[in-house]
């Protein structure tokens, strides 16, 4: 297994030498369109950058830093992982004065402020074309805290828009991580603000055409068009 992971990956390293200098990637170079490289820690600096804002986080192994995280933001904090799979688990809320101090010093961990939600948006960005999803994780008990556990009966979806500056602050985020083709999550809070929370790379999306009538592929398939980035079309 070690070698299978190994010898592809440098495949993948190679690749990009023996194509042409102008090849597209969708959604990107495999070493930046891909969720096993995703880098969350630099995700969040580049949304900052943008001026988006990203909820409080520590990264650390350091209890001291922990504990006067938690008496700024509450001492139930969300884990969140930056790790790639297999070795990776979903956001979880935790008490941090839980935590066993000799396994925090074993290995760094993201601690982040929870964010109380209006609702939640799953953002696909496809070039500069941006199709924002509303989603109504609020309504459902079981979905409040994360849209994953798919209340489909209670959770509704929708497209809506999204304020120009902040589709603009999209758009840069996807430019900074190099790729064409990925969708983002964010929070829309009960503070009134826009949260930056992550990039998929590209994100699942074959639900949205079923929820909301978003073909993913068509719409790919006619910005390569428009773009002229087909050889050949039937």
């Amino acid at each position: 297994k070690f070698l299978h992971r190994k010898r592809w990956a440098q495949f993948l390293r190679e690749l990009k030498d023996l194509l042409s200098e102008d090849v597209i990637w969708i959604p990107g170079n495999p070493f930046n369109g891909n969720q096993e490289w995703q880098n969350k820690i630099g995700e969040y600096h580049i949304a900052r950058e943008t001026g988006l804002k990203v909820p409080p986080f520590i990264f650390t192994n350091n209890p001291e830093s922990l504990e006067t995280f938690s008496k700024q933001h509450g001492q139930n904090l969300l884990l969140r992982e930056f790790a790639s799979p297999p070795y990776s688990f979903p956001p979880v809320k935790i008490n941090t004065a839980k935590i066993p101090t000799v396994l925090l010093k074993t290995s760094p961990c993201i601690f982040q402020k929870y964010i109380d939600k209006n609702y939640e948006l799953r953002v696909v960005v496809l070039f500069d074309k941006l199709f924002p999803c509303k989603i109504y994780s609020q309504d459902s008990e079981l979905a409040k805290e994360d849209w994953r556990v798919y209340d489909d009966a209670r959770v509704k979806w929708e497209l809506v828009k999204l304020p120009d500056q902040v589709c603009k602050k999209l758009l840069q985020i996807r430019e900074k991580l190099g790729l064409l083709w990925c969708s983002m999550d964010l929070i829309y809070s009960t503070d009134g603000n826009y949260y930056y929370l992550e990039t998929n790379r590209p994100g699942a999306h074959y639900w949205l055409e079923l929820f909301v009538g978003l073909d993913i592929g068509k719409e790919m398939a006619c910005i390569l068009k428009e773009k002229n980035l087909c050889d050949t079309w039937p």
